[in-house]
C-alpha cells in the first residue's frame, strides 16, 4: 500500500474510524466502540464537540443520523442578536 493511498480506516486505541466527512463549519466523525456498535461526534471550527451517547448497529445507520445532525447545523445561521 503507497503512501498516497487513501485511508478509509484508522485504528486509534479501541475505536475504528469508518467515515470522516467535513464541511465548512464542522467534521463528522463516525466509529465503531469496543463492542462493534457505531457512534458518531461533530467537531467544529471553534474546537466544541458534540458527542452524543446512542449507539447504533451499523456504521450506515450512524452516518445516516450524523448526517442528518450535520446538515441542521449547517443551516443554523445565528442572529445578531445570538
Amino acid at each position: 500500500m503507497s503512501k498516497l493511498s487513501i485511508l478509509t480506516q484508522v485504528q486509534l486505541q479501541t475505536m475504528i474510524i469508518k467515515h470522516l466527512i467535513g464541511g465548512n463549519i464542522a467534521t463528522l466523525l463516525v466509529y465503531s466502540t469496543p463492542h462493534s456498535l457505531y457512534q458518531y461526534q461533530i467537531l467544529f471550527q471553534d474546537g466544541s464537540l458534540f458527542q452524543p451517547q446512542e449507539l447504533y448497529s451499523s456504521s450506515s445507520v450512524a452516518l445516516e443520523v450524523g448526517l442528518e445532525s450535520l446538515k441542521f447545523v449547517n443551516r443554523y445561521q445565528p442572529s445578531d442578536n445570538d
